[in-house]
């Protein structure tokens, strides 16, 4: 995967997290494809689940931890 495909993917992903887009969505919004997003996220080790139609972004444990410690 160019550098260039997988930063859009995962400013993709990252808009996915935080804005709740839809993948579809945050494709389109940063000029990417649901296809490498998907890749980029196996590729990675990154889980999705589906939820009202939508593929939400299951953060890492690390992920949980640091938004936790961030809350406090």
């Amino acid at each position: 995967m160019r550098e260039e495909v997988r930063q859009r993917a995962l400013d993709a992903i990252n808009r996915m997290m935080r804005d709740g887009m839809g993948i579809m969505e945050a494709a389109r919004a940063s000029r990417s494809s649901r296809r490498s997003i998907r890749n980029l996220m196996r590729a990675n080790g990154i889980r999705a689940v589906m939820r009202n139609g939508r593929l939400k972004v299951i953060p890492s444990m690390e992920q949980r931890i640091n938004a936790f410690i961030m809350h406090m």
